[in-house]
């Protein structure tokens, strides 16, 4: 086995089912040894096995699958900096739509998935499409833990990547470029503090929206009780003028039987004693 760059190891060691992962992994740590590499051959031994969720995402992004999550993830983002409601109504049924899919697609060729792993995916894709560097970190597929979203602020990476995005994605390093090439940390900085702001600024609109739909949910609900409160009164009202015509008919006809059982108890006295006619 010819020697493998690190970004090399971790794609083949990712993208493969995880009970060959420590076999392997020890295949290409012996391939860095033999090339008398021993800072790769340290470097792949310290790379971990991938969660379930982990392994299932990590294996859409090596089949592509991914690629839908940076597009409305970035239209995600735009909606909220413009505190744009019909936007982000629009995009938010969308995002449920997609993070059904690809979980539906993340777990389609296993026999069975534990809603546990479920909701790990399912987090983990809400996470890539609030924060762009948790997309990155997802799509790179070489995630070794699911990512969770607080709802505000950066999604944590700590720890949720076999090797840092920089090198899976050729960041900076020995021909990197310097001096007027490169930001200055100060514009870096700046830039990191700006997108801070809009993310905050995001997620609180997020919310307000959230409990917009909510109330309006509420008053929906209220207004629909009300609607069969009313129509039960109807009922009833309607009831009670029946029940009042039925009374005035009965006491009409007891009226009527009274007066002629009157009538006929004066007749009956009559023939009894027809002097008194």
């Amino acid at each position: 086995m010819a020697a493998p760059t690190l970004p090399d190891a971790v794609a083949q060691l990712y993208a493969g089912p995880p009970a060959d992962f420590v076999r392997s992994r020890d295949a290409l740590v012996a391939a860095a040894k033999k090339a008398q590499d021993p800072d790769l051959a340290k470097q792949i031994k310290a790379l971990r096995r991938p969660s379930a969720a982990a392994h299932l995402i990590n294996r859409l992004s090596a089949s592509g699958d991914l690629g839908e999550l940076a597009s409305l993830g970035e239209r995600l983002r735009a909606a909220q900096s413009q505190l744009d409601a019909s936007a982000m109504k629009t995009l938010g049924v969308e995002r449920h739509q997609l993070i059904d899919d690809l979980t539906e697609r993340a777990c389609a060729e296993e026999s069975s998935v534990t809603s546990a792993v479920q909701e790990q995916l399912r987090a983990t894709f809400t996470a890539a499409l609030a924060d762009p560097q948790a997309g990155r970190a997802v799509e790179s597929g070489a995630l070794v833990t699911a990512l969770s979203y607080s709802g505000f602020g950066e999604v944590d990476l700590s720890d949720a990547l076999a090797t840092p995005l920089t090198l899976l994605q050729g960041g900076r390093g020995e021909d990197a470029p310097d001096g007027d090439e490169a930001a200055s940390d100060d514009d870096r900085r700046r830039t990191a503090q700006q997108d801070a702001a809009r993310r905050a600024a995001a997620a609180r609109s997020a919310r307000e929206q959230a409990r917009l739909e909510r109330t309006e949910d509420a008053i929906e609900a209220a207004q629909q009780a009300v609607d069969r409160a009313q129509a039960r009164l109807d009922e009833a009202r309607s009831a009670v003028r029946d029940a009042k015509a039925t009374l005035q008919r009965a006491e009409a006809d007891r009226r009527t039987a009274q007066e002629r059982v009157a009538q006929e108890r004066v007749a009956q006295a009559e023939q009894v004693d027809p002097d008194r006619s």
